[in-house]
């Protein structure tokens, strides 16, 4: 992660694991080549990876390391992120890490 977010992070997974939120897979994106698809079709919560936004007009806020990927199947499944299609996309509304900070945690 980001030296900016590094702090928030901590306190983010932190709380995570005391409310026993299951993180069904924390691999470094390097145990799938590089390959983001690889990855995120693995349920690999990951953070770090340089790649362009699903426009690709841009870099990715995780190319920065100010973004992360939780449980990407299941945000997919759930809707929060992009459309649900054969591979698994990002879950970008909650895994910024604006979303990982204290008062937007919750269970369930």
């Amino acid at each position: 992660m980001h030296r900016s977010v590094a702090a928030d992070v901590v306190e983010a997974f932190g709380d995570l694991y005391d409310a026993r939120f299951p993180i069904r897979r924390m691999r470094l994106v390097d145990d799938y080549r590089g390959s983001d698809d690889a990855s995120m079709a693995a349920n690999n919560t990951s953070a770090y990876n340089c790649r362009r936004t699903t426009s690709g007009s841009r870099w990715s806020e995780h190319s920065y390391g100010r973004a992360i990927d939780v449980n990407p199947v299941q945000c997919a499944e759930s809707g929060a992120g992009q459309p649900s299609t054969a591979s698994p996309q990002p879950c970008h509304r909650s895994t910024s890490t604006q979303a990982l900070t204290r008062p937007r945690l919750r269970s369930g």
